[in-house]
């Protein structure tokens, strides 16, 4: 089958390019330090620092790898083919915890190697900036336009892990706890949303949104999953991502005040688009598309079963249960959030985390400076407002009174043709369009350095 091998072969080379961008990074440091502990290395540049040349190439070079498995533009192309083809589990695995651990691996090593040497490098934080910003609108833009429904779920992870970038960009213990809470809630919400998707699977051996059309209205507590999970996605409370993204704000009110409304952006474009998916499968509502035009490069989706089934399993559906419940719960005690930011403020202690590890001292305790109390939620009010209309304007394209769909929809036509054409599915162009993030993500570094 011509899917699954496109699917891997994409995710394989490009990941495969990276990891030995990674390996030319840590051979950088090596010569420079003579050391491949983190705690050593971090340490060595301190006490014997290097150009600021050579410290923000090294770090480019070593998180290269960490961005292509974060999905970070333009290392992203790989997600939504490998998504389209991968069985449910693998996806769950892919939006939940792979990319987040590209995101986690990107902090940990600024943190850990290049702090102490760089400072609050105003460099780095424009290149982790400029990579959260683009990451979020070409997630946001490209998601509203696919029908296959792991593709959708997967530029919808695609602009989500944007917003976690801002939130590490900020280089402080806020802009940092918060990128915590949003991965937390945001990956049990997107495993959620990928086991439903695997029961439309399981059910109908589809995940064609214009073919479903209608097809899931006896099927109304998987309907109701995917609704509420939209609704994670728009950053309602209590969900993690609530929490993170009322941090996420307060680390960048000062400097980034247009923050929020680049969250509430993706957040009411990509829930926008899994409100559109919910109502339309579920309750059959809007008009029926034509089959033939796709309006997305999908590939062909994988069979996880021989045949259709009539009902669906009790465990598929506790899993999607259990995942949405545990996002819904796991930020809402104060003690958690607590927790989170005095793990997150021992994290961005690289001196006493080089001492705990090179000469056994026990870390220092930390007092939480900022526990986050409930926010407003005004901002995630506003996103889902945005994605029900966009919801509409999607149901009922030919209303002749939707003046802010017809707004949306010119200004996402001119937007999205050209990014379409960029998912090509060959893994050529993925690879040229790798050397050219690195090189234009270079540049940036050596343009903005102190």
């Amino acid at each position: 089958d011509y899917g699954p091998l496109q699917g891997a072969l994409n995710l394989a080379v490009t990941n495969t390019i990276g990891a030995f961008l990674t390996l030319g990074g840590i051979a950088l440091l090596y010569a420079q330090t003579g050391a491949l502990n983190m705690a050593e290395i971090g340490q060595s540049l301190t006490t014997h620092p290097a150009g600021n040349h050579f410290l923000l190439l090294a770090f480019l070079f070593v998180v290269a790898g960490f961005l292509v498995k974060a999905a970070a533009v333009p290392f992203h192309f790989w997600l939504a083919d490998a998504h389209a083809v991968a069985p449910t589990p693998v996806c769950i695995l892919f939006s939940g915890v792979m990319v987040e651990l590209g995101l986690y691996a990107t902090a940990r090593v600024y943190w850990m190697v290049f702090a102490s040497a760089l400072g609050p490098s105003h460099a780095v934080r424009m290149l982790l900036l400029t990579i959260g910003v683009l990451t979020a609108v070409v997630g946001a833009v490209e998601c509203p336009g696919q029908r296959h429904l792991k593709r959708l779920l997967a530029f919808s992870t695609i602009s989500h892990m944007g917003i976690m970038f801002c939130g590490i960009a900020m280089l402080d213990g806020d802009g940092m706890a918060g990128t915590a809470m949003y991965l937390l809630g945001h990956g049990l919400i997107k495993g959620s949303l990928f086991a439903c998707a695997g029961i439309l699977l399981h059910r109908f051996e589809e995940v064609d949104e214009h073919d479903l059309h209608g097809v899931g209205r006896d099927m109304p507590y998987t309907g109701i999953l995917v609704a509420i999970g939209a609704l994670g996605l728009a950053g309602l409370p209590p969900f993690g991502n609530f929490f993170g993204t009322a941090m996420i704000e307060d680390a960048a009110r000062e400097h980034y005040p247009w923050m929020p409304w680049l969250i509430i952006f993706a957040s009411a474009m990509t829930a926008g688009a899994v409100l559109r998916l919910a109502a339309r499968v579920f309750l059959g509502w809007g008009e029926r598309m034509p089959t033939a035009d796709t309006g997305s490069e999908s590939l062909p989706p994988e069979r996880e079963s021989g045949s259709e089934s009539d009902h669906t399993p009790a465990l598929m559906w506790c899993a999607a249960a259990a995942l949405l419940l545990f996002s819904l719960l796991v930020c809402t005690p104060t003690p958690f959030r607590e927790s989170i930011v005095k793990h997150v403020e021992r994290f961005q202690q690289p001196t006493e985390f080089a001492a705990t590890v090179l000469k056994g001292e026990s870390m220092p305790s930390v007092t939480p400076h900022h526990v986050p109390a409930l926010p407003p939620v005004c901002h995630a009010l506003i996103a889902v407002v945005l994605a029900v209309l966009l919801t509409a304007r999607a149901l009922w394209p030919h209303r002749p009174s939707w003046v802010f769909g017809e707004i949306s929809r010119f200004t996402l036509r001119i937007a999205r043709e050209p990014l379409r054409g960029l998912h090509s599915g060959r893994v050529g162009d993925y690879v040229a369009w790798f050397i050219f993030g690195i090189a234009a993500y270079g540049g940036l570094l050596l343009l903005v350095r102190p």
